[in-house]
């Protein structure tokens, strides 16, 4: 979720909507960013709730979504513009598409898992 969609809010409605953006506004939203990760992954590995290669993976399936929301901006856009011609809706139906990948891949995840029985939680 902090990989994902606070980027992607902080890069779409600061640096592309806006005209003339606020660079003190946009430096105080990036160093929050920046401290929320610090301080949920330094407290989860300290409280022993995951291990650094989740927070790892985490990261990566994040910043993989966030460069593909990025890159196929306007191909989503225009896909799910065909399906409304309303703007709010077809911009959450992006959001629903993204979210739907999101849990298959957490499915498909659970049934890897499911058949290797190799389910070693902490």
């Amino acid at each position: 979720m902090m990989t994902f969609f606070w980027p992607y809010v902080i890069i779409m409605f600061l640096f592309k909507y806006y005209k003339l953006p606020n660079k003190f506004m946009n430096w105080i939203l990036l160093i929050v960013l920046f401290a929320c990760w610090i301080d949920i992954y330094l407290f989860s590995l300290i409280n022993g709730l995951c291990y650094t290669y989740q927070l790892v993976m985490g990261q990566l399936l994040g910043f993989c979504f966030l460069v593909a929301a990025l890159v196929f901006d306007s191909e989503i856009h225009r896909y799910c513009q065909r399906t409304g011609f309303l703007m709010r809706s077809s911009r959450s139906r992006k959001f629903y598409l993204f979210f739907f990948l999101l849990g298959a891949l957490v499915i498909f995840i659970v049934y890897y898992y499911s058949l290797e029985s190799l389910w070693s939680m902490p």
